[in-house]
């Protein structure tokens, strides 16, 4: 195990030692402009000014400007040592022209295991084509099959450079079943990442019949003509094509890389590697040395763009000694110039204006459920919401600074709140003037952290799936909840396309899961599916869309469940011989799901209209399998005065949730806001809330009875009142 740590240690000081001379040879190599560039970003992390950066001015400025991993304490202090491993305390000049390099050529982390990818990883080939994102795992974890995510086609970042420039792809490698043994022990160790990721192309197309017949292909003509003839007389360009050209100027040296033996003589597996080498376009140094360059080259960025059948490569050692001869000057490495390629094709901007959109509107929900909680709250809970600002706002000047908000939430908080772009999501202006609303004020006022306070203390969750803001529906694991009532919660989007990283299969909605805790009744629960399902729910209101997608969602997982499936034709049967109507008026649900079910619908025909897409409100097939799920699951109809169906996020009385089964009070946002209700109690909570304070007491049907008084709406979402006696 030491060992091994020691290895490990070892291989992450060559990458740091590579990324410091390369960042070493970009400044001196360089411009004025990319100068002045390179000590403007050291004079703005340095606020003391005393020419060393220090941890606390590193995490301070990161923190601030910039999203990832960097912004941890571990990458300080592995840019802080020395040659010789010691560490100094703090960041010299070239230590940060070293992190202004990798920020700057866009080196990405392994979504496997999250380290720092050093040199060669696997970029998701889809993501890329799509909307340019870099989904990039490392060769262990592609090798390990440690891939969490929903595509299954890779490149090599090499070859995806030269896709890029010429257009002729690789086939996309698929993640593999199985790690391989490692079977290059007794070849150079510059060759030996080369070899693994050409064996990993030449395994995951064992069974393309097209890239076989031209593997066997090459095999043979390099066999028939010998190596040296067969690069000389360019043989390869019989099978891969007219305008491939392979500037290989030194056949011996490359000869000898690619052989395991002194002799030079090249077993199939050498060949299959020289393979991969022409076809993903793997560069030869086009400086003095003319050799192949194993790991980090640099091209001409104008050959790169203008030319797709010649382009200009160096390796590290001539540019920068600059012994080579190009017309361009605009030369950058690989890392940067794919990243270069990323930027400059960005995904669309209606795709980020849409999620920018569907965040605004949650965070407007949020806005205002935590303003009528303020509002129409107990003193007490003024003060503790008032009490939790003041204990941020340290300078005592009415408003919180970037600065006030990591600090407060670093000490107090751990999860993705501590993050500066949640900041920046609650510093939002929230005025109705179209002009000015969306923009940034750069602190946060008392209502922005009410804000905040509420999210913390309704327990709205963090997707395990992508990691995003959960606004309104969310999945949620029910053996983990019965048993440690722990809210492990996935996203409406990564349900139906799978990417749940959890070991149990078996997910309640979080309407659906209420209503279990409150009646014991579960509505079968969801499998993960095979496949993201279509959308096929555009005729409906919008504000529907998203029932009839987890609506979906339960029916397709309970499919094999024969007793589940009649009870499903017994509701649609009775539903068209009563008609709707006559169906919920004489309460025939009781027949299939209970005699104690009880369906608060005092509004019929705006319930109708809810459901049906047609203007004359007449039910499919469909729609009924809706109405079904939304008895089954207990979904909420208002007690108010206005009587209707809720879509979203609701209020309900505590008292009655704990102590009667069969009847609960339910109140819609605008109701309960405006007090349009009559109700003996006096304790309520959003569903959210709810739902957290039970998570959290551990105790779902064991709570003692409270006494509150009830003069209107008492509210309250600390579970400190919730659940003390």
């Amino acid at each position: 195990m030491k060992l091994e740590h020691e290895r490990k240690e070892s291989a992450t000081g060559k990458i740091m030692e590579q990324m410091r001379r390369l960042a070493k040879i970009y400044y001196d190599v360089g411009g004025e402009g990319m100068k002045k560039d390179a000590d403007k970003f050291f004079d703005s992390m340095d606020t003391k000014r005393d020419g060393k950066i220090s941890l606390h001015e590193y995490l301070g400025f990161m923190a601030s400007n910039h999203d990832g991993p960097l912004r941890q304490p571990e990458w300080f202090h592995e840019l802080d040592k020395e040659k010789e491993g010691k560490k100094k305390g703090s960041l010299s000049r070239e230590d940060v022209r070293t992190l202004y390099y990798r920020i700057n050529s866009g080196r990405p982390f392994c979504i496997g295991c999250g380290k720092f990818v050093g040199r060669v990883y696997f970029t998701c080939v889809e993501c890329f084509e799509v909307s340019c994102t870099l989904i990039s795992v490392c060769l262990e974890c592609y090798e390990a099959n440690r891939i969490p995510h929903e595509h299954d086609r890779f490149l090599d970042n090499f070859a995806l450079l030269e896709f890029k420039r010429t257009g002729s792809r690789l086939p996309a490698l698929k993640a593999p079943t199985k790690k391989p043994q490692d079977s290059h022990a007794e070849y150079p160790e510059n060759t030996k990442e080369l070899r693994r990721i050409a064996n990993a192309y030449l395994r995951s197309t064992s069974e393309d019949s097209k890239e076989q017949r031209k593997i066997q292909n090459f095999l043979s003509l390099v066999n028939y003509h010998g190596f040296q003839n067969f690069v000389k007389n360019k043989e390869y360009r019989k099978i891969l094509g007219k305008k491939l050209e392979l500037n290989c100027r030194d056949t011996n040296n490359f000869l000898k890389l690619l052989a395991k033996d002194t002799e030079k003589r090249l077993d199939e597996s050498d060949v299959k590697t020289f393979y991969y080498i022409v076809r993903s376009g793997r560069p030869f140094c086009g400086g003095n040395c003319g050799r192949f360059i194993t790991g980090t080259f640099f091209t001409s960025v104008e050959c790169f763009q203008a030319d797709q059948t010649k382009c200009f490569y160096l390796c590290a050692e001539c540019f920068s000694k600059g012994k080579f001869k190009n017309k361009h000057r605009l030369i950058s490495d690989n890392y940067a110039l794919l990243r270069t390629k990323w930027v400059l094709g960005q995904a669309k901007p209606v795709r980020k204006e849409r999620k920018e959109s569907a965040t605004g509107k949650i965070m407007e929900e949020m806005r205002r459920l935590a303003k009528i909680y303020y509002d129409v709250g107990v003193e007490g809970m003024r003060k503790d919401a008032d009490k939790f600002f003041d204990s941020m706002d340290t300078k005592r000047d009415g408003k919180i600074s970037l600065h006030e908000y990591l600090g407060f939430m670093a000490s107090n908080h751990d999860g993705p709140l501590r993050q500066p772009e949640w900041f920046h999501e609650f510093d939002k202006e929230k005025k109705l003037d179209k002009e000015k609303k969306g923009e940034k004020k750069g602190s946060l006022s008392r209502e922005d952290v009410r804000t905040l306070y509420y999210m913390i203390n309704s327990g709205r969750p963090f997707c395990i799936g992508c990691g995003k803001f959960v606004g309104r529906v969310y999945f949620t694991c029910v053996e983990c909840f019965e048993v440690s009532c722990t809210l492990i919660s996935v996203c409406l989007e990564c349900y139906e396309a799978n990417r749940i990283p959890h070991e149990h299969n078996q997910f309640l909605d979080n309407f659906a899961l209420l209503e279990f805790n409150r009646t014991g009744s579960r509505l079968p629960a969801l499998k993960a599916p095979a496949k993201n399902p279509q959308d096929s729910h555009a005729e409906y209101p919008e504000n529907t869309k998203e029932l009839r997608r987890i609506a979906n969602a339960y029916l397709r997982s309970t499919s094999e469940d024969s007793k589940e499936q009649r009870k499903i034709q017994n509701f649609l049967s009775l539903v068209n011989y009563h008609g709707f109507q006559n169906f919920v008026k004489n309460k025939e649900y009781r027949k299939i799901l209970g005699k104690k079910l009880e369906l608060n619908c005092r509004d019929t025909n705006n319930f109708l209209k809810l459901l049906a897409k047609d203007t004359e409100k007449r039910l499919d097939e469909s729609d009924v399998k809706t109405f079904y799920y939304i008895v089954r699951s207990g979904r909420p109809f208002c007690g108010g005065n206005c009587g209707r169906f809720i879509t979203g996020t609701f209020f309900t009385c505590v008292e009655c949730f704990q102590e009667d089964h069969t009847k609960c009070f339910y109140l819609c946002r605008q109701c309960f806001k405006e007090a349009e209700f009559e109700h003996e109690h006096g304790l309520i909570l959003d569903n959210y809330a709810m739902l957290h304070a039970m998570g959290v007491a551990n105790q779902v049907k064991t709570v003692p009875k409270k006494n509150t008084p009830s003069n209107g709406a008492i509210v309250s979402y600390s579970r400190q009142i919730l659940w003390t006696a």
